[in-house]
C-alpha cells in the first residue's frame, strides 16, 4: 500500500486549505456573493496579519 509521506502542517496551513475548499462560508449569510472577489495582495495579507496580531496581544475586550 503506497502511503504519502507525513507532512507536517501548521495553523496557517490549516487555514489555507479550510478557505480554498470554501469552509468558511457557512458563517456568511446567502445574500453575500461567493464570486467575483480579487485575491488579496501580499501588502494586504500582511495588515491583516498585524492587526490581528495586535488585537491578539490586547487580549479579549
Amino acid at each position: 500500500m503506497d502511503h504519502e509521506p507525513a507532512r507536517e502542517t501548521n495553523d496557517a496551513d490549516a487555514l489555507v486549505a479550510l478557505i480554498r475548499t470554501g469552509g468558511l462560508w457557512h458563517f456568511v449569510p446567502q445574500w453575500v456573493p461567493r464570486t467575483g472577489y480579487a485575491s488579496p495582495t501580499q501588502q494586504l495579507l500582511l495588515l491583516v496579519r498585524d492587526g490581528l496580531e495586535a488585537r491578539a496581544r490586547r487580549g479579549p475586550s
